[in-house]
C-alpha cells in the first residue's frame, strides 16, 4: 500500500486494521499521522517510493466494488467499501463477527494445519479444467460440499465431507451416499461437473462464522453478441479439444484470458459464494425474503438473469419452467442484494412487456448523510437477528400487514392509448418531505420539466411555508396528461469535513391510478382516493386498481426515481 493511499483511508478501516492488529496506536488520538510514522515500517523501493509495509490491495479491475486490503502479518482480509448487515458497517468478518456476537478484540492467530495437495487437470463430460485447489486451506474448518441430485438436477440438500478426507479418498467428483428415504438404496451427491453447470463449493466453519466459497477454475472468453463464450485453460493457456483429445494453444485474437489469471499460473480462485453468515441468527438461507412468485402467471412470466461483467441481461428463463426458486436463484446469481443486484422479471401480456423488481421487506434509517437499509421479518424484526433500532422506520407499503416484499414497475407506466387525456386534481402530497425534524438535515427541491427542451430547467427549493400549488399552476411543476411527472430531488445537508459528498436522491409522484393492458397498449386511468375517475365515474371495466393502492385511500405515491448518487 502506498503511504499517501493509507493516509487517505477512511476512520473506520484504520480503527479496525487497527483493533485487529498489535499496532502500537493511540485510538482516541487516531489521525493520518499515525498511518505515516507507527502504523507499520516504511520500507522504499527502488524508486524511492514509500509503502506501509505488510498491507496489500486484492484487486478485480473487471469487477466493480470488488477491492479489498490484505494484513499479511495478522492474516486478516478487509473488504472494500464497508459490508452493511443490519446497523453494523464493518470491512472484515472478524469485525462482524465481534459486533453480533460480542467478545474482546484480540488478536487470536489459530494454529490450524495447513491442506496439501497435488491439483490435477480433470476431464469430465468433454470439459477439462483443474480441478478444487485446497492447498494451504484449514484441515480443521474445512469441507467439501456434495449436492444430491435428483430428477430435476441438482437440489439444495447438502453432503459434507472434510477436506483431508477428500484428498485421501482420491478427490472424487461425485459420491454414492446411503438414502435418507429409502432403505437399501443409494443416492447421488455431486460436487462439481462444469459441463453441466455444477460448480464446486466449499464451507469453512470456524466457531462463530459459516462462510461457503465457490471454485472458478482457470478460462478464457469472448463475447459473441449478447453471449458469452468461455474456455477453460491450462496455466500455458490451452485448452481441451474434445474432438482430437488434445490440448491445443488458445486463440488469443479471439479470446480473452479473465484479467485475474492474465500473466500468472493461478489454476483457479476461490470466490465467496455469499455474505458471511452467522449460526443460530439467520431465519432464511438469505437474510431477506426472496421474491414471492406466488400471484405470477407463470407461463407469461420470465426471470432476467444479469450479468456485472457484461452489465447487461444475458439471460431469460420462462417461470413455469423452474422447479425450485432458491436454486434456480443461486445457481443463476439471479440476485444478491448486498451487492446491489435486484431480481428482475419481465411479464408479456398481449404483446406488452413490463419489467419488474423486487423489494424485499425492510426498514430504513435517514441519518448522517447515508440512508440505512435493514432487512426485516414478517414481524418487523432484522432478519439477521440483531437488536432492532428505533430509529428504523417501516415504510408505508408494510406497516399493518405480513409482505415478505413487493414487486414494483421498474419504469414509469406509459399510457400509449391516451384515451383518458387528464391531468391530476390534487398537488402531490409533499407534506412529509419537510418536517420539524428533518428540516436542518435535508434541501428539498421542486424540479421543474420543460417538455419542449425535454430537460429540467430550474429548481424551487421547498420549505415549510412553500405555496405548491401556485407553483404547479405557474411553473407547470407537472402536467400529467402531457406525460410531465412531478419530481423533487432530496439533498443531504450533514456532510462534514471527512464526508463532504452530499447525497442527493430524485423521486417522482406516482398519482393514485387504475391500468388496463389491451390490443398491444398499456392504458392507465387517474383516481381520487374514493377510486373514482376524476371526472367522477367509476373504473372502467377490465380496468385493475394498482396493488399498491389497494385497502387505502392514498392519493399517490413518491417512488425513487434513480438509485442514489454522491454528487
Amino acid at each position: 500500500i502506498l503511504v499517501e493511499d493509507a493516509e487517505k483511508w477512511a476512520v473506520t478501516l484504520k480503527l479496525e486494521i487497527i483493533n485487529w492488529g498489535d499496532y502500537d496506536i493511540e485510538i482516541n488520538e487516531l489521525s493520518d499521522k499515525y498511518i505515516k510514522n507507527n502504523f507499520a515500517d516504511i520500507v522504499k523501493d527502488k524508486e524511492n517510493t514509500s509503502y506501509v509495509k505488510g498491507i496489500y490491495y486484492i484487486k478485480d479491475e473487471n469487477l466493480k466494488d470488488k477491492t479489498y486490503i490484505y494484513d499479511k502479518e495478522y492474516d486478516k482480509v478487509y473488504k472494500i467499501p464497508v459490508t452493511k448487515i443490519s446497523k453494523y458497517k464493518v470491512h472484515s468478518v472478524h469485525e462482524l463477527d465481534y459486533q453480533q456476537n460480542g467478545g474482546t478484540r484480540e488478536v487470536s492467530k489459530v494454529n490450524y494445519t495447513k491442506l496439501e495437495q497435488n491439483v490435477e487437470l480433470k476431464i469430465l463430460n468433454g470439459k477439462s479444467y483443474y480441478e478444487p485447489d485446497i492447498n494451504n486451506l484449514a484441515k480443521e474448518v474445512t469441507s467439501m460440499v456434495f449436492y444430491k441430485m435428483d430428477e430435476n438436477g441438482v437440489t439444495t440438500t447438502e453432503y459434507l465431507e472434510n477436506a483431508d478426507t477428500w484428498i485421501s479418498s482420491e478427490k472424487p467428483n461425485q459420491k454414492e451416499i446411503d438414502s435418507e428415504e429409502v432403505e437399501g438404496q443409494k443416492d447421488t451427491y455431486v460436487l462439481y461437473d462444469y459441463a453441466n453447470q455444477i460448480w464446486a463449493n466449499i464451507k469453512i466453519e470456524t466457531s462463530s462464522i459459516v462462510t461457503y466459497w465457490t471454485w472458478i477454475p482457470r478460462y478464457a472468453y469472448k463475447i459473441s453478441g449478447t453471449t458469452t463464450e468461455v474456455e477453460f485453460i491450462t496455466t500455458d493457456d490451452k485448452y481441451y479439444d474434445v474432438e482430437t483429445g488434445e490440448y491445443k494453444d488458445l486463440d488469443k485474437t479471439t479470446y480473452t484470458v479473465a484479467k485475474i489469471f492474465d500473466g500468472n499460473d493461478k489454476k483457479g480462485i476461490w470466490v465467496s459464494k455469499y455474505e458471511p453468515s452467522f449460526k443460530e441468527t439467520s431465519t432464511s438461507t438469505y437474510l431477506y425474503y426472496i421474491p414471492d412468485i406466488s400471484g405470477l402467471y407463470k407461463e407469461k412470466t420470465y426471470l432476467e438473469v444479469y450479468d456485472d461483467n457484461a452489465e447487461n441481461f444475458i439471460n431469460e428463463v420462462k417461470l413455469s419452467t423452474i422447479t425450485n426458486l432458491s436454486q434456480f436463484a443461486k445457481s443463476h446469481n439471479w440476485f444478491d442484494y448486498y451487492n446491489k443486484k435486484w431480481a428482475n422479471i419481465k411479464v408479456v401480456e398481449n404483446d406488452i412487456e413490463t419489467w419488474w423488481v423486487w423489494i424485499p421487506r425492510y426498514a430504513y434509517n435517514n441519518a448522517g448523510n447515508t440512508t440505512d437499509i435493514i432487512f426485516i421479518d414478517t414481524e418487523d424484526k432484522p432478519i439477521d437477528g440483531s437488536n432492532f433500532s428505533t430509529s428504523y422506520a417501516v415504510p408505508e407499503i408494510f406497516k399493518g400487514n405480513t409482505k415478505k416484499g413487493i414487486w414494483v414497475s421498474k419504469y414509469e407506466p406509459s399510457p400509449k392509448a391516451q384515451t383518458y387525456l387528464e391531468n391530476i386534481n390534487n398537488v402531490p402530497d409533499v407534506s412529509t418531505l419537510i418536517t420539524e425534524s428533518n428540516k436542518t438535515k435535508v434541501k428539498v427541491y421542486l424540479e421543474i420539466y420543460n417538455v419542449a427542451k425535454d430537460g429540467f430547467e430550474e429548481q424551487i427549493e421547498l420549505t415549510q411555508t412553500t405555496d405548491v400549488a401556485k407553483i404547479a399552476r405557474e411553473k407547470r411543476w407537472y402536467d400529467y396528461s402531457d406525460k410531465a411527472w412531478a419530481n423533487v430531488k432530496i439533498v443531504n445537508t450533514q456532510g462534514t469535513n471527512e464526508t463532504s459528498d452530499d447525497i442527493e436522491t430524485w423521486w417522482v409522484w406516482i398519482p393514485r391510478y387504475a391500468y388496463v393492458n389491451m390490443d398491444n397498449k398499456t392504458d392507465i386511468v387517474l383516481l381520487d382516493t374514493n377510486n373514482k375517475t376524476l371526472r367522477g365515474e367509476n373504473i372502467p371495466d377490465s380496468y385493475v386498481l394498482a396493488e399498491i393502492f389497494k385497502d387505502n385511500q392514498k392519493p399517490g405515491i413518491w417512488v425513487s426515481k434513480y438509485e442514489p448518487s454522491n454528487k
